[in-house]
């Protein structure tokens, strides 16, 4: 079955969330509020404690950093100053009621969904930035806290000619956030002729990867657009991305189409509910 070759032989983080429960290829309508178990939780929980010990270590009468404030020697290429926790970016993911109208509903991964991301790399060291942000690990800087959410369409037409739709809240600080949004643009422009990359399962060709001027999201306080064609088995599989930076936060948006000509863009309708519950 096809569907089911391309949730083997593309990036891990669609893999392992299509063969989680087969929500990607069927668009089922899984409710966030499904019991789940906790994706990354370790990953999360150690990068709590290491917020705690940042705060411990200010002092309880140190005054609040500004955002914007940037000490000397300061990499900005860094988590610091006031960043969401992921209790925080739990409360502002998006729920069913907020996309419902877009035509969706939203799933929460559970940890045997997101089992094996991060292990997609690029073999040219410009393009890891869109290949740890493929395999749902994003670096340059790694974001203090992330959460994941799966969209679901509702749409009447065959579920496996559907998008699969994701969304990434990463918390960065403004500094770090901007920091990053550069960073995947000039990834993009430097791998624009494709990339490769490798995974324990095999290698992965990406035909191209192409800055989209418009449209690009009129959201947050910065945003572009950017797609991928990747190849699996001379069949070109389309990846549409949509990064917005709202304040502290990084909002990163993706379809992927997973049927010969099947669309793969991300619903606008779904980026503006987002969005909007970003402080």
């Amino acid at each position: 079955m096809l569907v089911t070759a391309v949730r083997r032989g593309l990036v891990a983080s669609v893999v392992v969330l299509a063969l989680g429960g087969g929500a990607v290829a069927c668009g089922g309508s899984g409710d966030e509020d499904a019991k789940a178990d906790a994706p990354a939780a370790s990953e999360q929980g150690q990068q709590e404690k290491g917020t705690e010990k940042e705060k411990e270590a200010a002092g309880d009468g140190a005054p609040e950093a500004s955002p914007d404030a940037t000490e000397p020697g300061e990499d900005a290429t860094k988590v610091t100053g006031p960043h969401p926790s992921t209790a925080d970016l739990e409360k502002a993911a998006a729920t069913s009621a907020d996309v419902k109208a877009a035509g969706y509903t939203v799933k929460k991964p559970s940890a045997s969904d997101m089992e094996g991301m991060g292990e997609e790399k690029a073999k040219k060291p410009a393009c890891a930035p869109l290949a740890d942000l493929l395999g749902g690990s994003p670096t340059t800087p790694e974001p203090a806290a992330k959460v994941m959410r799966q969209l679901n369409s509702t749409e009447a037409e065959p579920k496996d000619r559907a998008p699969a739709v994701f969304t990434f809240l990463l918390s960065y600080g403004e500094k770090a956030g901007a920091s990053y949004v550069d960073t995947l643009k000039q990834s993009v422009e430097a791998c624009a002729k494709g990339f490769d990359t490798t995974t324990p399962s095999g290698a992965k060709v990406y035909k191209k990867a192409e800055l989209i001027e418009a449209p690009a999201p009129d959201a947050g306080d910065e945003a572009f657009s950017y797609e991928l064609a990747g190849d699996l088995g001379g069949m070109s599989v389309p990846l549409d991305f949509h990064v917005v930076r709202k304040g502290q936060t990084v909002a990163v948006f993706y379809a992927m189409g997973l049927e010969p000509g099947a669309p793969a863009k991300v619903p606008g309708e779904a980026v503006e509910a987002q969005v909007a519950k970003l402080k």
